[in-house]
């Protein structure tokens, strides 16, 4: 006779009982209780019997005995004739849920679990928000990590008109419940972010750098609650009033509402069983409480009190301006102790020559407290010195000889030597009258800061003879400061927006005068290009990449004749920049969203995934665009030769090419930032709409770039353009260095949207020999500085000067006749 068992275990986790159903052919289904003493027990792959054995062993007995189970016991088994059989099919089990991939944080910060030091809650009110609220923020908010103010929602919009960074309404209006709020808002969104939160009213003024002082001096692993004692029998209690600093962990848990202090005194005081304390680690913590009539006199108190002079924090405030002259006489007491003690470790550095031995290579460093100046390990780490005049500067470069001193150079330079003839009057008490200078030199140092030495000659009211003096100033670098930035991803699709043109002008018009072929007909001179297009979207369109076109019809006129651009496998043109600015008029115009990022691109460039990636994350909405410096291939017939073949892939080496610091012509920007630059220059460059714009827009451009020049250029340069004189060279140089032919010039005047310009490795191009007697443009002033530009960037795309010399060195030596 067969049959079989069958076991179903169950845990009930509130009371720790396992259910075991038998079932078989022989008996009645029943059920068979184990009750247990262990709250849980974790069972894998474990059989009946060592099941059983654990029970036993965690005294686990039978709260179900019948007959049964004893007759059950009692059987023999050589007298049942049944045999078990075990069912192997479908065993083991797999699990039938997938383990959840492990992601990793985007930073190390949150991986790491660093957090912050310290986060400001201030209760505030609708009443006082925006004028003591106001001025707390002003004093306090510049010294602490995060400042958020709390306040009830009166049924109104709140005008935020002081522009306060993190407000939070309450709906409930009952101010009785308005702290218990702000310890649940703080437990919800900042528990795990910050180290230590900070509970203050805004009535109260607080010395911001004394509380990161002590803050600084705790340990995370204490938990600390501290702040100034309700003077009442609730000593266990701190005031909101004067101050409560506390880590908060399950606090909010357990609150419920009776008075406003001693309640959440009460509840903090419940949930941690730490009393409040007015001391940390022997640091003694104090705050100043004034009455309604108390008459504040800060002198008189800084005189007569210390517990004054000591305080942390001084409550109530009568007023926002005497908050402010707290403010002030505890700032200028901060300013002179730091002063006391920059002075003091002056002295200590100065003497510490003297107890060092004779042969010791220690030097003092001017100014005291500077880190001294690199030392280079060879010839190539010798930081160069650059000359200067009142308006020039020499050797600036490897590839300058000289240069006019312009824009912040120019600033710099002046107020350097401004500052050096106050010093001199200060330290001859008048008698030297300043007449030029004579030589300067600077010199920048990434450890120090920028250093000059200048030679200025002043003249003796006394003896009106000629004086000489030699000074050197160094301008230090301050502190590294991280600039916030809005949270971006590389999960944004890019646009990439590439102009094709025909090259080869003289061509086109003949085949158009023969032809006159439309748009989209079969002797589209793009034809091949279109079908090429679609050839890759419909190969690539499950991964929803697509090629559009736009086709644009140009007017036959000279400022659309596009520069000529010669490689060796294809021409390619639209090196215009009004022609640019036209095309991307016409492509926003195909956008549906202005959330679009827009790559604009060339036909010679070779890329990487990483550069996409690059473009993504450095192109930010309504705050940032980005303009990659390529690395630009050298002219081919200079810099290959027979021995020496032109590789597939272009490498980053110098001697193949540079990176092109005067290319900006690729960019990378959103739809929404082009919109709002575009408006900039509308009076001078109008929308362009549809094709028909286009043979409108020159007699426009002609009448607007005479008429408002000073206006149209003004975008560009980004200051006055009355400032500088048209028959200056700095004049001329800075509208080359801009480049107002490119789409580049669009974004340099736009006060909210920063420009990153940086290296790209993985954005390379080919080498492309530039026509530049093509340049054109509508105002008769900008046309040489473009073609100024235009000879520049071709020279320098020319090859080294290493190379170049041996070119010429092998010209002149083949065509030498013996």
């Amino acid at each position: 006779m067969s049959g079989s068992f069958k076991f179903s275990w169950r845990y009930s986790g509130c009371c720790g009982c396992y259910y075991a159903d038998l079932h078989s052919h022989l008996f009645t289904t029943r059920t068979m209780y184990f009750i247990c003493k262990i709250l849980r027990i974790t069972i894998q792959s474990v059989g009946l019997s060592s099941l059983i054995s654990q029970l036993i062993q965690n005294s686990c007995f039978f709260s179900n005995q019948s007959d049964y189970s004893a007759n059950l016991v009692e059987t023999s088994v050589f007298e049942d004739d049944f045999e078990p059989v075990i069912n192997l099919a479908g065993k083991p089990q797999k699990a039938q849920k997938t383990p959840q991939e492990f992601i990793r944080p985007r930073y190390y910060r949150t991986e790491l679990g660093i957090r912050d030091k310290l986060l400001t809650a201030v209760l505030t009110s609708s009443n006082t928000i925006s004028d003591y609220g106001t001025t707390f923020n002003k004093t306090t908010n510049h010294l602490f990590d995060k400042t958020v103010f709390f306040m009830q929602s009166n049924g109104k919009k709140l005008t935020n008109d002081n522009k306060l960074n993190g407000i939070v309404q309450f709906s409930d209006s009952r101010s009785i419940l308005k702290p218990f709020h702000l310890l649940k808002y703080l437990a919800d969104n900042f528990l795990d972010d910050y180290d230590y939160f900070f509970i203050v009213r805004d009535t109260t003024y607080v010395r911001g750098r004394l509380l990161n002082f002590i803050i600084n001096k705790l340990s995370v692993s204490v938990d600390v609650y501290v702040g100034g004692k309700k003077e009442d029998n609730s000593a266990n209690y701190c005031l909101i009033g004067k101050k409560i600093s506390l880590s908060l962990d399950w606090c909010v848990k357990n609150i419920f509402s009776d008075s406003d202090d001693a309640n959440l005194g009460r509840c903090i005081f419940h949930s941690t069983g730490i009393p409040c304390s007015t001391d940390i680690k022997n640091l003694k913590i104090s705050s100043y409480y004034f009455k309604v009539n108390d008459e504040i006199n800060i002198e008189k108190l800084s005189n007569d009190d210390d517990d004054f002079n000591n305080a942390l924090s001084f409550w109530p405030m009568p007023s926002p301006a005497v908050m402010l002259l707290f403010h002030i006489y505890f700032t200028k007491k901060e300013i002179f102790k730091k002063k006391l003690e920059i002075s003091e470790i002056q002295e200590r550095i100065l003497n510490e020559p003297v107890l060092l031995p004779d042969n010791s290579t220690m030097e003092i460093v001017w100014p005291i407290g500077s880190p001294s100046s690199v030392k280079p390990l060879n010839r190539f780490d010798v930081l160069r010195w650059d000359y200067f005049t009142q308006d020039k500067i020499y050797l600036k470069s490897d590839f300058n000889n000289v240069e006019d001193l312009i824009g912040a150079d120019l600033l710099d330079i002046k107020h350097v030597i401004n500052a050096s003839i106050n010093f001199v009057k200060q330290e001859y008490k008048g008698q030297l009258q300043y007449l030029e200078l004579v030589n300067g030199y600077r010199r920048f140092d990434s450890t120090r800061g920028m250093d000059y030495i200048l030679d200025l000659n002043f003249k003796d009211w006394k003896s009106q003879e000629l004086v000489r003096r030699r000074l050197e100033i160094c301008k230090r670098l301050g502190p590294v400061e991280l600039v916030p930035v809005p949270y971006v991803t590389e999960n944004t699709r890019v646009n990439m927006i590439l102009a094709v043109g025909e090259g080869n002008k003289e061509e086109i018009l003949l085949y158009e005068a023969k032809h006159q072929p439309k748009k989209g007909s079969k002797t589209d001179i793009f034809g091949d290009v279109k079908s090429q297009a679609v050839k890759h979207s419909d190969r690539f369109k499950k991964e929803g990449n697509k090629i559009s076109w736009l086709s644009i019809k140009l007017p036959n006129d000279k400022i659309f004749s596009p520069s000529m651009i010669k490689t060796e496998e294809r021409r390619i043109g639209l090196n215009n920049g009004i022609l640019t600015i036209a095309i991307f008029d016409l492509v926003i115009k195909k956008l549906s969203s202005d959330n679009n990022l827009i790559l604009y691109c060339s036909s010679n460039m070779e890329i990487r995934q990483d550069y996409l990636n690059r473009v993504r994350m450095n192109t930010i909405k309504n705050w940032q665009v980005f303009s990659p410096i390529p690395f630009s291939e050298f002219n081919p017939d200079i810099v290959y030769s027979d021995d020496f073949v032109r590789p597939k892939e272009m490498d980053i080496n110098k001697n193949y090419g540079h990176y092109d610091t005067l290319n900006n012509d690729h960019i990378s920007f959103y739809v929404k930032d082009y919109i709002e630059a575009r408006k900039k220059i509308e009076h001078a460059i109008p929308y362009v709409m549809d094709d028909k714009d286009l043979s409108q827009l020159p007699n426009h451009l002609s009448k607007q770039f005479i008429k408002n020049r000073d206006e149209s250029l003004d975008y560009v340069l980004g200051q006055n353009f009355a400032s500088f004189k048209l028959s200056d060279d700095s004049f001329i140089k800075t509208i080359v260095k801009i480049s107002l032919n490119s789409i580049y010039g669009l974004f340099f005047k736009m006060d909210n949207v920063h420009i990153l310009r940086a290296v790209e490795p993985g954005l390379r191009l080919r080498y492309a020999m530039i026509d530049c007697k093509k340049i054109s443009h509508p105002d008769d002033l900008l046309k040489p500085l473009l073609f100024q530009q235009c000879i520049e960037k071709r020279n320098f795309n020319t090859g080294t000067r290493s190379q170049l010399g041996e070119f010429i060195l092998n010209y002149v030596k083949k065509n030498d006749k013996p």
